[in-house]
């Protein structure tokens, strides 16, 4: 590996958290700790909090566009973190850009988190807040043939499993899925 990338690294690594020293909850306060503020509140029309079936909760994204004057396409998105760290707040800038950049609609899924919840539990609530969102199309405004399912590291993982699940469960399939 290239000196310059070994260093830089170093510099990063030392500067983490020593995370798998940490009880779940303790690795979480720590990497929250170290969140800076969402800078790009302006990205999005609104935002809206909502639980869903079983108290999964989500956070939906909406664009500078009026949702109700046609259906749009919509994206649901997955947090990375390794299954045990991040949720909906460290990834809010990051959906704010997806919504205003894709001109699409994000629904942002805060899964139940390890080692409190075991698998599958992260991935039975992506699927469960999939399917809500499908259920829910009209009233949120959005495409159902148009609904991509997403994610970053574990949120890529759910977003896969999501698919095969669909698949499994004979249920609507996205129409895409980011990994």
């Amino acid at each position: 590996m290239d000196d310059g990338v070994s260093a830089m690294l170093r510099i990063l690594d030392a500067e983490f958290p020593a995370v798998e020293k940490m009880t779940g909850p303790e690795a979480r306060a720590a990497v929250a700790a170290r969140r800076r503020p969402v800078t790009n509140l302006d990205d999005v029309q609104r935002t809206e909090d909502r639980a869903v079936e079983g108290g999964i909760g989500i956070r939906i994204y909406y664009p500078h566009h009026d949702a109700r004057a046609c259906p749009m396409p919509a994206v649901v998105f997955y947090h990375g973190g390794g299954f045990v760290l991040c949720d909906i707040e460290s990834h809010d800038g990051f959906c704010r850009a997806m919504s205003r950049h894709t001109h699409t609609v994000v629904v942002s899924v805060d899964y139940r988190l390890a080692p409190e919840s075991a698998a599958p539990a992260a991935a039975e609530d992506a699927f469960a807040a999939f399917c809500w969102v499908v259920a829910h199309a009209g009233v949120l405004g959005v495409d159902p043939q148009r609904l991509a399912v997403a994610g970053d590291s574990a949120g890529g993982n759910l977003a896969a499993v999501t698919a095969i699940l669909c698949r499994e469960r004979a249920t609507p399939m996205p129409a895409a899925q980011i990994l």
